[in-house]
């Protein structure tokens, strides 16, 4: 039986599925209404390129927590459990986007989910010793 995840790491995915799904839907909205028809130079403005330092910070911090779960859990346990993030993605860009939800979507969402708890079901790290390159 699979001990329980250290509450450490659950803080630490559960972020790092926010931070994911922040950060592609606010990468779609700088899509459209931002950069969309506008050349390099004429993003260097001082409000367009705060959006891209938002975007830049959002990047770093998923950065920041992704190594730190990395040294938690297996990459192997942790990758598909962020998957998770797609299920937000898609809620988010019906409602913010207004794109469609087919069976064909809420049928891959289903299976993430099971594939998720599947998963979550197993050891979350069976490393002994990390393995020098």
């Amino acid at each position: 039986m699979q001990s329980k995840l250290p509450l450490k790491l659950i803080v630490r995915l559960t972020l790092g599925i926010f931070l994911i799904s922040l950060l592609e839907i606010y990468w779609k909205y700088l899509a459209c209404n931002i950069l969309l028809n506008k050349s390099f130079f004429q993003l260097l403005n001082l409000k367009d390129l705060s959006y891209i330092f938002l975007l830049i910070l959002i990047l770093a911090g998923q950065f920041t927590n992704w190594l730190k779960v990395l040294k938690l859990a297996d990459l192997s346990f942790i990758e598909p459990i962020m998957t998770i993030s797609y299920i937000f993605v898609d809620i988010f860009s019906y409602f913010i986007f207004h794109e469609a939800i087919t069976l064909k979507r809420i049928t891959g969402t289903l299976i993430i989910i099971f594939g998720v708890w599947l998963i979550s079901g197993t050891k979350h790290s069976t490393i002994t010793a990390i393995p020098k390159l």
